[in-house]
């Protein structure tokens, strides 16, 4: 639902969403900036309800006042908005085309937004953050814990019982009490420090060394559009749901809080500042639960572009890379989904070999050759010996008759046996005999043997 608020003056109409986003504000007891100042005002510094309704009153002022100072132009239709959130949720649904509804009367003199939207590079629409002016000085770190019994973030570490409200505190908790534990008996550094930065580039540099030298991987916890972002360990922030979890589908979270943590805060001017602490509590440091980082992602692209098969590159990842770094524990499923992201086709199979023979070579392929039809020979002569010596066994049976009646064994002939048949076919096939031919090249099927009729089947 949108409101349309008329105001005197010579712009058009001004729309304004309903929904807000919650700016950042400069807690003035302790310095720090948080997007809920009333709760951090109840439960860090225990302010009462008369004491937050006076803060609740100097806010509304202050808005008021600062509501209409600037007016951000949409530069397709013409439309001008309070802010450049609400600009830029315009932009993803304007029209090329102005609608006669909606025209200046003249160009607006105020403040116009001097960076359109433009697509990132994935191709969604980017958002443009109402970043703040850089202050001369980081904000102070607290010196005191920030325990209490309503915190939200909880001590690992079993049989400890620890609540805190924010990170820094917990990881004071674990260089006071835990220096000693660390994660899983390694040694930590819990100190937190702050960092400054003139250029993104330059942050994103130092961070990709310093998470790979401490087996660190973030992931985002609070993402705002005044430039503000908190991350914490990607090994943190276990939970059990409800539904059903597919097989095959595991978690890199052992745990509901870690003390590594990454705070930072972008100005106009492009800089950075950084509040980090690199030390983790309790849970053991495994390179292959870290996510792949951008200039990891970037070697990885790079490979697929070369057109070489997944088992390839992980073998080339595991050789160029240390044990210490996520890439020597690429798999095939990490290149796989990448290149799908990516757009880029996935080669599963290396490249078969040439089956040409050398010149070289030739003379040892026809050796081989020949030593294997030798085999062949030798076997066939043993079928051949083993058939030659079943026939000497069968004809040695009735040797004696044979040297008794050799008249008898002349009119007699050589009939093939065929073990189903009945007297009346043996008694047709002692009339006709069968020639029986088999090729040699067969050493496998063992050649049909030929007997002598018996005396009692001739014809006398």
């Amino acid at each position: 639902m949108e409101d349309q608020i008329f105001v005197n003056h010579p712009f058009k109409t001004i729309e304004r969403s309903s929904a807000h986003l919650k700016p950042r504000r400069l807690c003035t007891v302790c310095g720090r900036w948080t997007t809920a100042i009333y709760a951090h005002m109840n439960n860090s510094h225990n302010w009462d309800d008369h004491q937050i309704n006076r803060l609740k009153m100097e806010i509304r002022k202050e808005r008021l006042s600062n509501q209409m100072n600037t007016i951000y132009e949409c530069h397709r239709c013409g439309c001008a908005y309070v802010s450049a959130a609400f600009l830029a949720s315009h932009l993803t649904k304007c029209r090329p085309e102005p609608r006669p509804d909606r025209k200046l009367l003249e160009r607006p003199t105020r403040a116009v937004i001097e960076k359109q939207l433009e697509p990132s590079s994935d191709g969604s629409p980017r958002q443009l953050k109402q970043l703040p002016i850089r202050p001369p000085i980081m904000p102070p770190l607290p010196e005191q814990l920030s325990e209490s019994d309503k915190g939200s973030v909880i001590c690992p570490v079993p049989r400890c019982g620890g609540r805190f409200t924010n990170h820094d505190s917990l990881a004071y908790h674990c260089m006071i009490e835990h220096s000693e534990l660390g994660a899983a008996g390694t040694p930590q550094d819990f100190a937190i420090r702050q960092y400054r930065f003139e250029t993104k580039e330059e942050y994103k540099e130092w961070l990709y060394e310093r998470c790979e030298e401490t087996c660190t991987s973030f992931s985002t916890k609070t993402s705002m559009w005044s430039g503000y972002a908190m991350y914490r360990c990607n090994r943190a922030g276990t939970f059990k749901t409800s539904g059903t979890i597919r097989s095959g589908c595991t978690s890199k979270k052992t745990q509901s809080h870690c003390s590594a943590f990454l705070r930072t805060s972008e100005y106009t001017d492009g800089s950075v500042d950084v509040t980090c602490c690199f030390g983790h509590i309790f849970h053991e440091l495994d390179p292959t639960a870290l996510r792949l980082n951008e200039r990891q992602c970037g070697v990885l692209r790079k490979a697929i572009e070369e057109q070489k098969c997944l088992t390839e590159i992980s073998a080339q990842m595991r050789a160029e890379y240390p044990p210490t770094n996520r890439l020597h524990y690429t798999t095939s499923n990490d290149i796989r989904n990448l290149a799908l992201r990516l757009g880029l086709p996935v080669h599963l199979k290396m490249k078969k070999p040439d089956n040409t023979v050398p010149e070289g070579n030739a003379e040892e392929a026809g050796e081989d050759q020949e030593a294997e039809n030798v085999e062949d020979d030798v076997v066939f002569e043993d079928a051949l010996s083993e058939s030659n010596s079943s026939e000497h066994t069968d004809s040695d049976i009735d040797e004696d008759e044979l040297m008794m009646e050799p008249e008898e064994q002349e009119e007699e002939q050589e009939t093939p046996f065929f073990g189903g048949q009945t007297e009346e076919g043996k008694r047709s096939s002692s009339t006709s005999p069968v020639p029986v031919s088999y090729s040699g090249e067969d050493s496998d099927s063992r050649p049909m043997r030929l007997r002598r009729t018996p005396r009692r089947f001739t014809n006398e």
